[in-house]
């Protein structure tokens, strides 16, 4: 709920794929997701379903919500969460559930690209309120 307003970050998608050396494509089959639902979404045509969005996050072991993150407050919680989480390698768990290596892949991904982007991805949505 509430996801209407924001756009789901295809950059995110993409740079999972790169990290776990995957072919979009692939993941879009598997998932049973249709190629063309891929290329809109790439190219800012259309934006997928929050239940596509959160069919690609569960596949990387990854939270749904990481990909609709796009507002420097939600950036800043969820950066200092991903220092906790990776820096500190004795938490080994999420949301009470060992992580797996593929998950840590994962959220190191995600927090790569924030900490990257964050100048861009803050600044690009700064104007939008």
């Amino acid at each position: 709920g509430g996801k209407g307003m924001r756009n789901p970050n295809y950059e995110l998608f993409d740079h999972l794929c790169a990290t776990h050396e995957l072919n979009p494509n692939d993941i879009a089959t598997e998932l049973k997701i249709s190629h063309s639902t891929l290329t809109h979404w790439k190219y800012q045509r259309s934006m997928p379903k929050y239940d596509v969005v959160a069919r690609i996050a569960n596949y990387f072991d990854i939270p749904a919500d990481a990909f609709y993150l796009n507002k420097t407050f939600d950036l800043g919680e969820y950066v200092s969460k991903a220092i906790k989480l990776m820096d500190l390698m004795q938490i080994t768990t999420w949301n009470g559930n060992v992580m797996t290596t593929s998950q840590k892949e994962s959220f190191r991904a995600v927090f790569n690209l924030l900490n990257d982007g964050c100048n861009n991805i803050c600044s690009q949505n700064s104007s939008d309120s």
